[in-house]
């Protein structure tokens, strides 16, 4: 028997052991009483959605009698993942979907609409719904929920956040993904994109005013991927208020994590040439350096340019020749141009955020020298790019511009004199991604490779 584990709870509960109907009962009575008492109804929800797989056929007719929008909704797509193989039970789902967020909207209860726009996007999005079904899904839902953003500032600052990224994401979608972004019609959509984008704008003024910095980054993400649907050329501005942000909560921390924020936002402002700001949060970050008795190495290369240059073309030559998505093969290839450090470069999903941070993070710009240095790479195209700008969020397969592949490199770490290791990692959208770390030695002033090994692969 299929067994999951229930919210809050280390016992392990056999799916269809579960009494569904008395505890979505329970959850739709406390919200009857209490539009705002509505976190226990949402937790059920949630495992009823995710347990679609194990559900057993006289569960899923035990629920099916309960008469809420959001139950059938959820029974719609459990027959539909279950195999009955109808299309109808995921027209029906979507239908009950729309249902459920109007009841609770006007509920206000605003966790189980969280939860319902949350299941609509990732339902969606499965690989399995018919691309044009689903574009045509997200222009459905998108026009009739930009009103959404009508009254949103009466509402939390979480929740406003939630419904400007599910706006952004059926926007997304709504733009229709395979279509190459100067090819795009925004005639309809970019008036509506306009509207999040100004609903984004002005909870990051919030944000910014009441120093909710956590919230802000996530926001800048979301600006950045809506910046990028509308054609706007504003990523330095973003790039910039991203680094004013990890300075100004450096500021207000201590220790390792004041250092941390602080890094952030050297890196950020040396990479779009802002030489004033750098030159303030420079002298904070040694203070807080020597407070913490580190050194300031972590600002600069520890090795001279025409030795990075030439490590970081032989591993870049390695990746390509030894990954089975481009050995052999001409494709399109893009590179970080920030090498990262190995406590947030090891992660292998960290590439797949849509998030300027993702770039901005601990570790110093490559060589200017690599592209050239790489020209006999067998590649159709070798160039920089930023992740965001190349790398389609994972809600959309993450995959990589043109159909190519996406490398990131650490950052050089010397063993000794003579020896030095690199770590490494190629990413091909939603066919796979991998994670090596390179030995390499000199001879005679040469740098070559002696040893690779592989620390991950998905």
């Amino acid at each position: 028997m299929n067994e999951r584990k229930e919210p809050h709870s280390s016992v392990m509960i056999p799916v269809d052991s579960m009494n569904w109907r008395d505890r979505l009962l329970n959850g739709f009575k406390r919200v009857d009483e209490d539009p705002k008492d509505d976190s226990y109804l949402s937790s059920q929800l949630a495992v009823l959605f995710s347990t679609m797989h194990q559900m057993g056929y006289e569960t899923i007719k035990e629920i099916e009698q309960i008469d809420d929008p959001a139950v059938r909704a959820a029974v719609s797509f459990i027959k539909w993942y279950q195999g009955f193989d109808n299309v109808s039970y995921l027209r029906d789902g979507f239908r009950w979907l729309d249902q459920a967020i109007d009841r609770y909207l006007k509920k206000g209860s605003w966790s189980v609409v969280a939860l319902c726009f949350d299941r609509l996007i990732s339902i969606t999005a499965n690989e399995s719904v018919n691309h044009r079904e689903r574009v045509q899904s997200f222009q459905d839902y998108l026009r009739k929920r930009v009103n959404l953003l009508d009254h949103i500032d009466a509402l939390k600052p979480d929740v406003q956040k939630r419904i400007i990224w599910n706006l952004q994401v059926a926007l997304a979608w709504a733009l229709d993904p395979h279509v190459p972004n100067s090819e795009k019609d925004l005639s309809e959509w970019g008036p509506i994109g306009e509207k999040i984008y100004k609903a984004a704008n002005n909870l990051l003024e919030h944000c910014r005013q009441e120093k909710h910095y956590a919230l802000e980054r996530q926001l800048l993400g979301t600006k950045s991927v809506l910046s990028e649907l509308l054609n706007r050329d504003n990523e330095e501005e973003i790039i910039v208020r991203l680094a004013e942000n990890h300075e100004a909560e450096g500021d207000r921390l201590d220790g390792k994590r004041r250092v941390s924020h602080y890094i952030q936002a050297y890196n950020s402002y040396a990479y779009v040439g802002e030489q004033n700001k750098l030159k303030r949060v420079m002298d904070k970050l040694r203070q807080a350096l020597n407070r913490e008795s580190l050194t300031d190495t972590l600002l600069k290369p520890v090795m001279r340019d025409e030795e990075r240059l030439q490590i970081y073309s032989e591993v870049v030559h390695a990746v390509y020749n030894r990954s089975s998505f481009t050995r052999g093969r001409a494709v399109v290839v893009f590179i970080d141009p920030l090498a990262k450090r190995p406590r947030r470069f090891g992660h292998r999903h960290s590439i797949l955020r849509v998030s300027p941070s993702t770039l901005l993070s601990e570790g110093e710009p490559l060589p200017t020298g690599l592209m050239q240095a790489l020209g006999d790479v067998p590649a159709k195209q070798i160039s920089f790019a930023r992740p965001w700008e190349v790398v389609k969020p994972m809600f959309m397969g993450a995959t990589v511009r043109e159909g190519g592949a996406f490398i990131t490199l650490g950052v050089i770490k010397p063993l000794n004199t003579d020896n030095v290791e690199v770590l490494a990692s190629i990413h091909y959208g939603n066919r796979g991604a991998s994670g090596s770390r390179y030995n390499l030695t000199k001879h005679d002033n040469k740098w070559s490779i002696n040893k690779r090994d592989m620390t991950w692969q998905a």
